[in-house]
């Protein structure tokens, strides 16, 4: 599903955003495709309790079955970002040595993804934080209260910035079921903080890079996370592209180059 991106202009009152709305009506339209689209999607939000209810009853005998629509609501706030479990844990008030299984139950309804961490160590994937992901962001921005008439004066100001990562998160996650070399998805943290949003891995070991950019035009400092990276594994970094909202492509250093979102639909792309 696309990303209401007019919802999330209206709710931080960023003037690159407007822009980025008016640029791309394939994530926001300003037609009556989009109030259509928009709709769908606050009846969806309104009936989640319902839905995900009756579909977990189906599959699960879990003893907390009420408290998904919670739960699914704490993850639209964190979707695209590190996997917490004790604070998940203690927001949705369940013990946090039975919260995994919810989790894993909220993948089996396809509603949530968990993106592993990336490592040269192997071992250390299964250590770092995964980053969670609601798999439909126009969901997950009507569950956070983004919308076209704003969410009030206590709106979250990152609120956009994760909506734009959570749609081309999932965009490339459905795009990735055709592609021959069937790359591995992971995220990318280290010790000294730099991130990146998103690794792409082949089975023999080649490394593509991925950093999703709110804004329309880019500086040098938003290339320093994906140039480490570059660095630390060499010959294995095939190259990395930093995705934005402005309109043109642009090379950005050695195997790095900025690519509107847009390439993610374009018929050129």
């Amino acid at each position: 599903m696309g990303l209401p991106r007019r919802p999330c202009c209206d709710t931080t009152g960023s003037a690159r955003y407007r822009e980025s709305v008016r640029r791309y009506p394939r994530i926001g339209e300003d037609s009556a495709a989009y109030r259509r689209r928009l709709c769908r999607e606050s009846a969806k939000a309104r009936n989640v309790d319902r839905v995900v209810k009756r579909d977990a009853a189906d599959v699960s005998n879990l003893q907390r079955i009420a408290d998904l629509p919670r739960l699914i609501r704490l993850l639209a706030a964190r979707s695209a970002s590190e996997l917490n479990l004790s604070s998940l844990a203690t927001d949705a008030e369940i013990p946090v040595r039975t919260l995994p299984p919810y989790l894993d139950l909220l993948e089996t309804l396809y509603l949530i993804d968990r993106i592993p961490a990336w490592s040269t160590n192997l071992s250390k994937r299964v250590v770092d934080r995964p980053k969670v992901l609601l798999l439909d962001s126009g969901l997950a921005a009507r569950l956070v209260n983004v919308s076209p008439t704003g969410a009030g004066p206590h709106a979250n100001p990152n609120a956009a910035g994760a909506i734009i990562e959570t749609f081309v998160i999932a965009e490339l996650r459905r795009q990735l079921g055709w592609s021959q070399q069937a790359p591995r998805l992971f995220h990318y943290r280290d010790r000294d903080g730099a991130e990146v949003d998103l690794i792409l891995e082949t089975a023999d070991g080649l490394i593509a890079a991925i950093e999703i950019k709110s804004a329309a035009t880019l500086r040098g400092r938003d290339t320093r996370s994906i140039s480490r990276l570059r660095d630390k594994v060499g010959a294995r970094f095939a190259g990395g592209v930093i995705l934005h909202t402005g309109p043109q492509a642009q090379p950005f250093g050695d195997r790095l180059a900025a690519v509107p979102i847009d390439i993610l639909w374009s018929p050129s792309g």
